[in-house]
């Protein structure tokens, strides 16, 4: 998530952070600033489901946290100085394969395709009328 200062916090996820899964929840049901928040106070995770804990309303898997549900030691969100240090260290430094960026209300992706620049991702939830 970017934050007012320009700075970036970032968990990895650990289990399919493909687009596919990952990007598509993040998109469709992490739409608030409060909501992303909560995962990153959760530190590194195992998976990413559709709900944060089990009082959140949604429906969909649960996320699964190593601190909160494994026992091990908070690892905290990593803090990046601004974006252009997370696009260029973000994939080393957290392992992984994607990066999700969550700035103004949307949720961005980089390294799809291997396209040089950010993504935004849009997932519709529900019917079409």
């Amino acid at each position: 998530m970017k934050l007012a200062d320009g700075s970036v916090l970032a968990i990895r996820v650990h289990w399919d952070g493909y687009p596919g899964h990952t990007g598509a929840i993040l998109a469709g049901w992490y739409k608030t600033v409060d909501r992303v928040q909560a995962l990153l106070d959760l530190g590194h995770l195992a998976s990413l489901g559709e709900r944060i804990s089990q009082d959140d309303p949604n429906a969909g898997d649960l996320t699964v946290a190593y601190h909160r549900d494994a026992s091990e030691p908070l690892k905290p969100a990593s803090s990046f100085a601004s974006i252009d240090e997370y696009y260029h260290n973000g994939k080393g430094d957290l392992a992984a394969d994607y990066l999700y960026l969550y700035e103004n209300g949307r949720w961005l992706v980089y390294g799809l395709y291997n396209d040089p620049d950010w993504i935004e991702m849009q997932v519709i939830i529900g019917k079409e009328q």
